[in-house]
């Protein structure tokens, strides 16, 4: 037993994450995404922003987007987004109010339009780094949303004002609240001044420097985006100030006005002045200059120095130690930049925020056996002046949960309008991709194939220009050939030197529909499956002929992908877009080649409306990738989320722990029983180590753990038990007081070994923070 203890540093294991009755759950990844019209606040004790809530896009009167229910942090001394697994939450919500509490040392929460019911919230959260808890205090408000809570830091209150007591869809009839309120650590103290601004909600407070009072300008006085005055307004504790209209318009001309975020003013507290974002409205696709204003003498003073990028905008603003902080950011197709986080403007120079890198609008993914790494194609780097949605391709490569640019917007690679074509090409050894251009201004349908070489997208031999539009690819592993499915019903072969050539007699039973029709090579039946789940039906072409099958139950109609996972024993198909293009499906089916099998997933309410377009499989980490696009409005951002699968049996509790605190490691370890558990930890996951052939079976697999000094103290540790009767383990786990573990991911994971001295189970890796 010793012997293969001491060989886990070098090459020594073996997992099966299959073959469980536990849930799978999704797991996202990257934690850095911005969402919309959330909550946010600075914590200057932790010197971090705290995010809460907020939806994936704009509310309209067709759809309703998906609400977070998720914490997420901005470090400023790492630069990077963190997301926060509490065990505790607020209701999701859109356009809470949230705020620094200067008397509790934490972030407090108030209102917000509660998820998808378009209720309001009348509830008080306090955050403090840890977790939520609910607050019950004597008074409480009535509900509201899209309001602001400012910090008094003078007076250790928090304000709120205003805001909108229903919710304010297109036509809807105007706000009617103008009470004060101030929060003393304890309760909400309704105040009854002599005056009040005018309703509005979408407006934005902050405390005014100097003058120690709260600050509110602007905001909107009805659902049809007709602005407030602009006369700032001051609280001073006590009564309301109605100051003079600045003699600065904000305005780029007398027709086009300044579009705002929800937030935009944000106080410097380097040089203790007050500053106001905003960019120009440009139109559906094009954002507009961003400008940035100071107020001086009571007027606005626009601070010409700091050079935005020209296609930059902001959705949130917040006040912070390090300065002024934007975060967002548009590229000119309209889509959030996922390279730049933010802006940073300490009152003389402005400095650019940037964090961990990765793919925003990944439009396909293949899984590189030959480097062990998922490459994500992007598109939306570098669009065409006019041309939206049209741009060379950026290939990224996934390296555990870390993504690497590693060909970016090359004009003699691959250029992408809709979704390209990947597979791995297992006899040449590399990925494989054909272009699915559709036919456009740019001339006929592409069909230009690809082979990638490590480094970028080398271009193949393409042969036959009788191919329509490409509509599917699989890769034949016993013909050893990629097979297409064109636009008129034909499957074509594709050898070097040789291009494309059609198939005879491989015309498709019905007629092919360029969204619907996805299809995936089973090498256990030597099948190529063909979805047709428009009519319910299943196509299979076995080389010579089609055969038509109709499966029931089936899934139901929509579009997406079907991917073949030998561990699960057959094609996959996972989530999709339903035919109506209204709802987004979250269910999981595979297909056995008899039945269709319905697979339960764990997933939350996020990705209510994501849709599913590419996935692949990670064979050695036994987990699944998936790059997926949500629904959204056009006159809005779009994001595009990356999730992993993997089949967990460890779960961890808490995430968050705080030096001198204690976790708990659960382990459901089926058919594990009397085996011995090993129990390991490292600070990161890639490139994780591989296992023996000897202890692996004979198989290529991967221990998701980092070979680091972390991973040699937990070899030394020996943290070792026997799985019980029930096959469970449990651990409960005390963190060392050291000050220098603050701010630290640990990732944990776990083997088993039995009475032979052979591995028997690897278990997923959990990751667990430090905090403060």
């Amino acid at each position: 037993m010793k012997a293969i203890l001491c060989s886990f540093a070098t090459l020594s294991f073996i997992g099966s994450l299959f073959g469980q009755t536990y849930l799978p759950k999704w797991k996202e990844f990257p934690d850095q995404r911005i969402v919309l019209r959330g909550g946010y606040a600075f914590d200057p004790i932790r010197n971090r922003a705290v995010f809460f809530g907020g939806g994936w896009r704009q509310y309209s009167q067709k759809y309703l987007p998906p609400i977070s229910k998720k914490t997420r942090e901005y470090d400023f001394k790492s630069n990077r987004f963190l997301l926060r697994e509490t065990k505790n939450h607020p209701p999701p919500l859109v356009n809470p109010g949230m705020a620094w509490d200067p008397n509790l040392k934490g972030v407090l929460l108030f209102g917000g339009s509660i998820n998808e019911t378009l209720k309001l919230s009348n509830q008080t959260w306090f955050y403090d780094g840890l977790d939520w808890k609910q607050l019950k205090p004597k008074h409480v408000p009535p509900k509201r949303y899209a309001m602001t809570l400012a910090t008094d830091l003078i007076r250790k209150r928090v304000v709120m004002w205003g805001g909108a007591e229903h919710f304010m869809t297109f036509g809807a009839p105007p706000p009617t609240l103008r009470d004060t309120w101030e929060w003393d650590g304890r309760d909400w103290i309704q105040k009854f001044p002599k005056i009040s601004p005018t309703p509005r909600f979408g407006f934005d407070m902050v405390f005014l420097p100097g003058k120690n009072q709260v600050f509110l300008y602007s905001g909107y006085r009805n659902s049809f985006g007709a602005y407030s005055d602009p006369i700032p307004w001051f609280w001073d504790g006590k009564n309301w100030e109605k100051g003079t209209e600045p003699k600065q318009k904000l305005f780029v001309n007398r027709q086009t006005p300044f579009y705002k975020p929800r937030r935009y003013l944000a106080t410097n507290q380097l040089d203790r002045k007050v500053y106001i974002l905003a960019y120009e409205k440009g139109n559906r696709y094009h954002g507009g200059r961003t400008h940035l204003f100071r107020w001086e003498n009571q007027d606005w003073k626009e601070v010409l120095h700091p050079r935005f990028p020209s296609d930059f905008g902001a959705e949130h603003f917040l006040s912070t130690s390090w300065g002024v902080v934007c975060f967002g950011g548009f590229l000119k197709s309209g889509y959030l930049r996922g390279d730049i986080y933010g802006l940073r403007f300490d009152g003389k120079a402005l400095f650019q925020l940037k964090g961990h890198l990765y793919p925003k609008g990944p439009r396909s993914v293949v899984y590189d056996k030959k480097r062990d790494q998922a490459l994500f194609i992007d598109s939306f780097d570098f669009s065409l002046p006019g041309k939206p949605y049209t741009a060379t391709a950026t290939t990224w490569a996934l390296r555990g949960n870390a993504f690497v640019p590693l060909q970016r917007g090359d004009p003699k690679g691959p250029w992408i309008y809709g979704d390209p074509l990947t597979v791995f090409h297992e006899g040449l050894g590399e990925p494989f991709m054909v272009e699915a251009r559709r036919k456009t201004y740019w001339g006929e349908p592409k069909r230009q194939t690809w082979l990638w070489n490590g480094k970028g997208w080398i271009a193949q031999f393409a042969g036959n220009p009788l191919m329509t539009l490409p509509l599917a690819l699989a890769y034949d592993r016993d013909r050893g050939t990629p097979l297409i499915l064109d636009a008129q019903g034909y499957l074509w072969d594709w050898r070097p030197k040789k291009g494309w050539n059609r198939i005879p007699k491989s015309k498709t039973p019905i007629a092919p529909n360029p969204y619907v029709m996805k299809m995936a090579y089973d090498p256990s039946r030597k099948r190529l499956v063909l979805n047709g789940l428009g009519n319910g039906e299943l196509y299979e072409w076995d080389g010579k002929q089609w055969f038509t099958l109709k499966p029931s139950p089936a899934p139901s109609p929509r579009y997406s992908t079907l991917t073949y996972v030998k561990e699960l024993g057959g094609i996959l198909m996972v989530g999709g877009e339903a035919r109506n293009h209204t709802i987004a499906l979250r269910d999981a089916w595979v297909w056995n080649g008899k039945s269709w099998k319905q697979l339960n997933f764990l997933v939350d309410n996020e990705m209510m409306e994501l849709d599913f377009w590419k996935i692949c499989f990670d064979s050695k980490r036994r987990r699944l990738l998936g790059a997926l696009n949500t629904r959204y409005d056009p006159l809005t951002s779009v994001h595009s989320a990356l999730l992993e699968l993997p089949f967990p049996n460890l779960e961890l509790d808490p995430p968050l722990v705080r030096t001198g605190g204690r976790i708990t490691l659960d382990g459901r370890l089926k058919g594990q029983a009397g085996n011995l558990f090993v129990l390991l930890f490292s600070d990161g996951l890639w490139p994780g180590i591989e296992l023996s052939p000897i202890a692996a079976g004979g198989k290529s697999l991967i221990f998701p753990l980092k070979p680091s000094s972390f991973f040699d103290v937990s070899l030394r540790a020996g943290l070792q038990s026997i799985v019980d009767r029930q096959d469970n383990v449990k651990w409960t786990i005390p963190i060392p007081n050291v000050p220098a573990l603050f701010g630290k991911q640990i990732y944990w994971a776990g083997l088993t070994v039995n009475r032979q001295g052979k591995v028997g189970m690897v278990t997923n890796p959990v990751r667990m923070e430090i905090v403060r």
